[in-house]
């Protein structure tokens, strides 16, 4: 679509290839906190969506993702010194 200097942090959104903290854990998380137009909780959002879970691997890499969220935020907010 244009922008090859961003494609690999788009990319991401859906699933970080590790956690650490750079743009792609950015995007990453911030699309965590929204669920639609509401900033909501990172275990909210996740209860929210495990009903799409249909398969073995599905929920696997949703356990995966959360914890990824999880500890994304901890390292932003220790960093910070606030809460999300």
């Amino acid at each position: 679509m244009g922008y090859p200097e961003i494609c690999q942090i788009i990319s991401q959104h859906h699933g970080l290839k590790e956690t650490k903290l750079d743009e792609a854990a950015i995007v990453f998380l911030a699309d965590k906190l929204i669920e639609e137009t509401q900033r909501v909780s990172i275990e909210k959002r996740f209860a929210d969506n495990l009903y799409k879970c249909k398969s073995p691997e599905a929920l696997q890499s949703h356990k995966l993702q959360l914890k990824q969220a999880l500890t994304l935020q901890d390292m932003i907010q220790s960093i910070c010194h606030t809460t999300l």
